[in-house]
């Protein structure tokens, strides 16, 4: 199979393998020219340190201004001891709010802020990754036009001299707009008056909104509160995985299945109950889960709505035609109508607006309103109709603005491109020469998340703010910044606008003269953020102090800046529901074909905004744990009747569109559905993501139905001919590997809610263990601390971001595809999955596994060197300068934990000495040859240490994480 390059041309299969040799080091026998060895890595560790303390081309690694961080000051005074900053998610599907912790001036780690009411501590992969992509050295580095490097200021000059003369100007930006980027879009608008502002996202949720909206009759969404429920059913919703705000349902789904062993006989759990087309990461964790085409799932819900209103008599009909278990769909209607005002109904983004519909009279017949659900009219923008925004551009525009978008790459149906050439001049804002900045006649550099200012309002009441914890390091200019200065040549001598300094400028003064009387000194400050609100307030911008503020004013501003905002929410009710618009939107039918197409965002690079991103890239798909490619997914059955096995090409065409990927055989699917996921297939916009495999599946969305972009009910799937390799870095998923049966030595032990409340440590009896011969003496640790790291298994999802929070604090390398596929992937955290029952509808178990830090460890004894030896603390150690690499320790290693460096992963990655900077300082960087797992993150051991003594408290136990 070959792929085509960003020129056109043929890539084949053995340059792409030179390829990733040359980012990866994944040559075993060479280890090619120009490799580093030890003296080439000391120059670029000191060539790093050079470049950023000489500027890196005119950057500074401190911003100019004044950001606050969470801890006392005074700021940048303390070398070598991290700082924490609170700031916000902006580069994801929700403003989630961040704790960035740097060193010595340089972000190195990302948390999610604890005080977040949303999130509440929680991170995505995508944010714990973000270090790696501001640090990316594929970033665009200076304006270009046509190919050529320009000034700012040449940029500047052409962008607003054509805005001058345009009477067409077509503004495309992403959805999630914070409310002051919002204002200053509409003062765009009123000097340019022909400006048309497009919102493009590609796995938007148009559908599921426009449902909303006629049902409740004003714009919004339902946010569901999963730590309320008792009883959750969802209709192909990965609200645990990609969907909404995702890592709020899962905190509320993981609070709703904690237990107390103290009081386990009175222990409840919620049930989830799971109607899936495919296999996700939230319906493995379903208690029970049943697998239905989504063609079907309109008539599921609608026979459900009757059974739970009175009329249980369509449920036996529809279990008998599409042959399931008419208990189970029974016991699930009793089980919803026995919790009314206690349950929960959910449906996937991609399902029709009539499964919305019927989900909708559902929770209203359940009473969830208000109690399990809750409404939210501060949503994100709503994104734009393709046609109406290809209709735009086919009529030729004087000038177009994309702000963060690449719609050449992922517009729904693809052909983009020939629209976007009938441009007289085309801007491009970006973190990369993407697709779109390759096509345009301007592309502009952007600052990154973690270089910026910014707000958002995600909830009534809830205000957050975006601060940069470091300066652009390649001339990047946000795009607001851009937006802002070309606006503001526009605007007459005198204007307001003309005031302001810059970009941050604009959003202090929108914040804090919005409502001055509710700024005194020790009141945290409030702000007018709506998305209606004045772009500036109505008082004077002249100044009142030296700085403009008063003195009240400003410590206000400080003290929610140093917090990362405002948190007070204020709950919404829920709109009236039109019980007549729901029951006739729910009768529409959907057709069924022979094979039908659901198209998710990617679990790491969603739709390939992130695809530069080798940390992403290599992250285990949840389910099966493939990486560094998209896939044709389906069911065994559907494979067979493909005449298909793994690693075969298929050919998914949707009406005149088709994609050929390999098939991927995965258990759990249901018969006739094959699963796409965006994000790959990018040719443009950075060297890593060209070594990804996989193709583009933009131009099917909307194919078939504009009305469901995402989902093609009447698809054709054949066999194409030839294969591709995909890389599973776990291959074996059976719980009980056979011949262990005999002995009862499962992998994983489970046991029923009723065992439980029986005996809380039942697990201790579900197998005997004969008591072991021990050849040395216990350790007594009575002296001193035993550490041990727990994990609630009744509450991870496996989600995988403990996987990225780890590779970032470690320095744990990426290796490239084929190093994966021999086994080598180098991560020292990993969440197993394994199943259980029916292998056409499995029961999923996720088992996170690290280094246990046994005593007496096996890997200890073996080690000829003394490489690895037992802690006084307990902990397995292992001294990198010592180990010789002869991975005795791997082989007796019973979890199989152990990480062996084949090859110069860290040194052949560095393209860059800005590479460098994301590294921990508190970590060894390992090299080749070197043994290296997990540590228990030994530095947070040793900082919680440092700062009980110098509070003179004891270490108390939990205080480490």
């Amino acid at each position: 199979m070959q792929r085509r390059n960003s020129k056109g041309s043929e890539t084949k299969p053995n340059e792409m393998k030179r390829r990733e040799n040359a980012v990866f080091g994944t040559s075993d026998t060479d280890l090619g020219e120009g490799h580093l060895n030890r003296r080439d890595a000391m120059k670029v560790l000191l060539g790093a340190s050079a470049a950023v303390s000489l500027g890196l081309g005119g950057c500074e690694r401190k911003p100019k201004r004044q950001i606050i961080s969470r801890v006392a000051g005074p700021e940048y005074q303390q070398p070598g001891r991290t700082l924490q900053y609170a700031s916000t998610w902006t580069e994801g599907g929700f403003p989630y709010g961040l704790v960035i912790k740097t060193v010595d001036g340089r972000p190195v780690k990302i948390e999610g802020n604890p005080d977040h009411p949303v999130n509440r501590g929680a991170s995505s992969t995508a944010m714990q990754a973000a270090t790696l992509s501001l640090y990316d050295p594929d970033r665009l580095r200076e304006p270009q036009a046509n190919g050529t490097a320009i000034s700012w200021q040449r940029a500047d000059e052409r962008i607003i001299g054509a805005l001058k003369k345009a009477s067409t100007v077509a503004l495309v930006t992403r959805a999630t707009l914070g409310p002051s980027e919002r204002a200053l879009i509409k003062r765009f608008q009123e000097q340019v008056p022909g400006t048309r502002h497009f919102v493009h996202e590609t796995a938007d949720d148009r559908t599921r909104r426009s449902a909303w909206k006629a049902v409740y009759d004003r714009d919004g969404e339902v946010v569901p509160k999963l730590e309320s429920a008792k009883v959750v059913l969802g209709f192909d919703a990965d609200f645990l995985g990609q969907e909404g705000t995702f890592l709020e349902s899962i905190r509320g789904y993981a609070q709703s299945r904690t237990l107390d062993d103290r009081h386990h006989r009175s222990a409840q759990l919620p049930r989830f109950y799971a109607v899936d087309a495919t296999m996700t990461s939230t319906s493995g964790n379903a208690d029970q889960r049943i697998r239905i085409r989504p063609s079907l799932m309109g008539p599921l819900s609608q026979a459900l709505y009757a059974a739970v209103t009175g009329n249980p008599d369509g449920l036996k009909p529809f279990a008998e035609k599409h042959d399931l278990d008419r208990a189970q769909l029974e016991a699930l209607a009793t089980d919803l109508t026995t919790h009314r005002g206690q349950a929960a109904v959910l449906a996937g983004v991609h399902l029709p607006a009539s499964v919305h519909a019927s989900v909708a009279l559902l929770n209203d017949a359940l009473g969830a309103a208000d109690h399990t659900l809750m409404w939210n009219s501060n949503t994100s923008l709503p994104c734009s109709d393709p046609s109406e925004l290809a209709g735009f551009f086919g009529n030729g525009v004087d000038v177009a603005i994309f702000l963060g978008v690449n719609p050449v790459y992922d517009f729904p149906g693809g052909k983009f491109k020939p629209l976007l050439a009938k441009t007289k001049l085309s801007v491009t804002h970006g973190l990369a020469l993407n697709e779109t900045a390759e096509a345009s006649s301007i592309a502009l550099p952007s600052a990154h998340n973690l270089e910026s200012w910014n707000d958002a309002e995600p909830r009534k009441g809830m205000h957050t703010l975006c601060q940069p914890v470091i300066a652009p390091l390649f001339s990047g200019r946000q795009e607001a910044e851009s937006l802002l200065r070309w606006t503001q040549a526009l605007v007459p001598p005198g204007h307001d606008l003309n005031q302001l300094e810059d970009w941050h400028e604009f959003i202090r003064h929108r914040w804090l003269r919005a409502q001055p009387e509710t700024m005194p000194e020790e009141t945290p400050v409030t702000a007018d953020a709506g998305p209606t609100a004045p772009a500036l307030a109505a008082t004077s911008l002249a100044p009142q102090a030296k700085d403009g503020l008063p003195l009240a004013t400003r410590r206000g501003w400080e003290k929610v800046l140093a917090a990362g905002g405002r948190f007070e929410t204020v709950a919404e009710p829920f709109p009236p529901f039109n019980r007549a618009v729901a029951l006739q939107l729910a009768a529409k039918k959907q057709e069924q074909g022979a094979y039908e197409v659901v198209i998710h965002p990617h679990h790491a690079v969603h739709d390939g905004r992130f695809a530069n991103n080798a940390w992403l890239q290599e992250l285990p798909d949840p389910v099966s744990k493939h990486v560094w490619d998209n896939v044709a997914a389906m069911s065994p059955a559907t494979a067979a009747g493909l005449t298909v096995v793994e690693g075969d090409i298929v050919s998914v065409e949707v009406a005149e569109q088709s994609v050929e990927l390999p098939a991927l055989v995965e258990p759990g699917f249901a018969d006739g559905v094959v699963a796409l996921t965006l994000g790959h297939g990018r040719t443009a916009g950075g060297e890593v993501l060209k070594l990804a495999g996989g193709a583009n599946v933009a131009p099917l969305i909307g194919a078939e139905n504009v009305a469901t972009p995402r989902l093609a009910t009447n698809a054709r799937v054949t066999k194409a001919g030839g294969k591709a390799a995909i890389a599973r870095v776990q291959k074996y998923f059976k719980l009980r590997v056979p011949e262990f049966e005999k002995e009862d030595r499962p992998i994983v032990l489970e046991g029923t809610l009723d065992e439980y409340r029986h005996d809380a440590a039942f697990v201790k009896h579900k197998r005997h263990l004969p008591k072991p011969v021990e050849l040395y003496e216990e350790v007594d640790y009575s002296g001193g601390h035993k550490w041990g790291l727990s994990v609630d298994m009744n509450r991870c999802v496996g989600c995988n971001a403990c996987m990225i929070a780890c590779q970032a604090e470690n320095n744990v390398p990426v290796v490239g595809k084929e190093q994966c596929d021999k086994g080598r992937v180098m991560h020292w955290l990993r969440i197993d999955r394994y199943v259980t029952g029916d292998q056409e509808n499995p029961t999923v178990h996720q088992q996170p596994m690290m280094c246990q830090q046994c005593d007496h460890a096996p890997c200890e004894t073996v080690c000829p060197v003394n490489a690895t030896t037992h802690s006084p603390e307990g902990l397995n150690d292992q001294t990198y300068n010592r180990c010789v690499g002869t991975r005795f320790c791997a082989s007796n290693c019973p979890f199989k934990v152990r990480r062996f460096n084949y090859l110069r992963f860290h040194e052949q990655q560095m393209r860059d000495p800005v590479q460098e900077l994301v590294h921990n300082p508190q970590v060894t960087v390992r090299s080749v040859g070197v043994m290296e797992k997990c540590t228990f993150c030994v530095q947070r051991i040793n900082a919680a240490k440092f700062a009980a003594k110098n509070a003179d408290q004891p270490l108390e136990d939990g205080s480490v994480q």
